[in-house]
C-alpha cells in the first residue's frame, strides 16, 4: 500500500467501567493503525475502576487524553458530547472519528481511509462490517466476494458506531441536526442511520472486509444486550497488513 496523504484527525473513544484490558488494547490498536493521539470520554465511575489508568498499558505508545464526564451520560449522550468536544478542540480537522473501547483495527486502516475518502464528502463511514450484513443485497448488504466501500441503504448504521468516520464537510451539519436526547439514550447506529436517511445528500458506507474486530461481545457501550445481532465481524481482515 502506498503512503497516503497525511490528513488531520480528531479521534475519540467512549468508555465506562468494563474489563480493563479492552481499553488498553483499543488504544494500542488505534496507535498501530495510525492514530497515536486519541481522547477518551469516560463516565464518572471510570477513575475508581482505573486508578492507574495513565499506566503505559492504557496510554500505549501514543497520547491518550482523558476527559471524565461530570455526570453519567450514557451511550448516546456520551457519544454525542464526545463528537462535539472533538470539533470544539480541533475545528479544522479533516476527519473526525468516534470509536468504542473494545475494538482492534487493521494496521493499514488510516492509510486506507486517507487513500479512499475525502474531507469534502457528505457521508458517514463505518470501518466495521458485522456478521449480519451479507444476507440482503437489496439493502446494500455486500456479498462476501465484494470488496471495498459499499452504500448502506438499510436505514440504520449497522453497529457503525464501533468506529464512525465523519468528514470535515459533514461534521457541522451532523452537530446541528443530531438530537441531544433520544429514547432509551442508546442505539447510536440507528440514530446515525436516521440522520443519513432524513438529510438529502447524506449517505452512509461500510467497508468489506471488516477493518475492525469487536472484542467485547458480552458488553456494549452502544446500549445493546449481550448476544445482540451484528456483534461480531463477518470477515475481519486481520490486524496486520497482508
Amino acid at each position: 500500500m502506498s503512503a497516503a496523504t497525511q490528513y488531520t484527525w480528531a479521534v475519540g473513544i467512549t468508555t465506562c467501567i468494563r474489563m480493563d484490558y479492552l481499553l488498553g488494547d483499543t488504544i494500542t490498536s488505534l496507535h498501530d493503525a495510525g492514530w497515536p493521539e486519541v481522547t477518551v470520554f469516560a463516565e464518572p465511575n471510570f477513575l475508581p475502576a482505573f486508578p492507574n489508568w495513565d499506566n503505559p498499558k492504557y496510554l500505549a505508545r501514543g497520547n491518550a487524553d482523558l476527559r471524565v464526564n461530570s455526570e453519567k451520560l450514557g451511550a448516546w449522550r456520551n457519544w454525542r458530547q464526545g463528537l462535539e468536544t472533538l470539533f470544539r478542540d480541533s475545528p479544522d480537522a479533516d476527519f473526525y472519528a468516534m470509536a468504542q473501547d473494545d475494538i482492534l483495527l487493521w494496521q493499514g486502516a488510516r492509510n486506507l481511509c486517507e487513500e479512499t475518502l475525502s474531507p469534502d464528502s457528505c457521508a458517514l463511514y463505518s470501518l466495521y462490517t458485522s456478521d449480519i450484513q451479507f444476507s440482503d443485497t437489496a439493502h446494500g448488504e455486500a456479498p462476501p466476494n465484494r470488496r471495498g466501500w459499499y452504500k448502506d441503504t438499510r436505514g440504520w448504521f449497522a453497529v457503525g458506531a464501533l468506529f464512525t468516520v465523519v468528514p470535515r464537510a459533514l461534521v457541522d451539519r451532523i452537530r446541528r441536526h443530531l438530537p441531544m436526547e433520544v429514547p432509551e439514550n442508546k442505539h447510536i447506529d440507528a440514530h446515525l442511520g436516521k440522520f443519513s436517511n432524513d438529510h438529502e445528500g447524506v449517505e452512509s458506507f461500510r467497508f468489506n472486509p471488516s477493518l475492525i474486530h469487536h472484542t467485547g461481545h458480552s458488553l456494549s457501550t452502544l446500549g445493546y444486550p449481550s448476544g445482540a445481532p451484528g456483534r461480531q465481524a463477518a470477515n475481519f481482515i486481520g490486524e496486520r497488513s497482508p
